[in-house]
């Protein structure tokens, strides 16, 4: 019986690979739910009569969502993980031994992951924003993690996130998008 992955390294990437496209899409409804529906149906408007600034009630919701998003990531591939070295010892999905031990020494790499896949996650609130649509962030999430996930090289991890410089300026684009988009909170008319 051939084995389904090369290496037990291979069995982690692709965990990681599947988690990661699902939570930046997870961001993205998430990012639709908690604020673009508001803007959208106009329910916003009522938030802004509090006298909370309109800037604390949006960073708020979107350090919510980011710390959401961070947990979940973390919550999910650890539970992948788990599941998959109780059934490597049933069914030979590795040739060598998948461990807890080799999973621990990928943790520093998974918990950078989550951080800049919960940051990427925020970059469909500019589009989601620009509409006023649900939709087109949710769209727009799914594009995102399309194009950072797909497979180019042939190998497990070739993907535009294993480029390290691409995940680092995502993450910071989308800090940077959150940032803005409540940037002149105060002067927008809601509709």
């Amino acid at each position: 019986m051939k084995n389904v992955f090369e290496n037990a390294a291979m069995v982690i990437t692709f965990a990681d690979l599947l988690v990661r496209a699902s939570y930046i899409i997870f961001a993205g409804v998430l990012v639709a739910k908690v604020i673009i529906s508001e803007f959208q149906n106009g329910t916003i408007r009522n938030l802004f009569v509090y006298p909370i600034s309109r800037k604390q009630l949006l960073t708020s919701k979107l350090v919510l969502v980011f710390v959401f998003t961070f947990i979940w990531y973390l919550i999910s591939i650890a539970v992948i993980l788990i599941c998959m070295v109780i059934l490597n010892q049933f069914i030979r999905i590795v040739p060598d031994a998948l461990s807890i031990s080799l999973i621990l020494k990928s943790v520093p790499s998974i918990l950078t992951g989550a951080f800049f896949t919960s940051g990427i996650g925020l970059i469909s609130l500019f589009f989601g924003l620009k509409r006023k649509s649900q939709i087109a962030t949710i769209v727009s999430s799914v594009c995102i993690a399309s194009l950072l996930t797909q497979n180019f090289g042939g190998n497990a991890g070739d993907s535009l996130f294993s480029i390290v410089a691409i995940p680092i300026v995502l993450c910071m684009l989308g800090i940077a998008v959150a940032v803005y988009s409540f940037r002149n909170i105060n002067k927008v008319d809601i509709n």
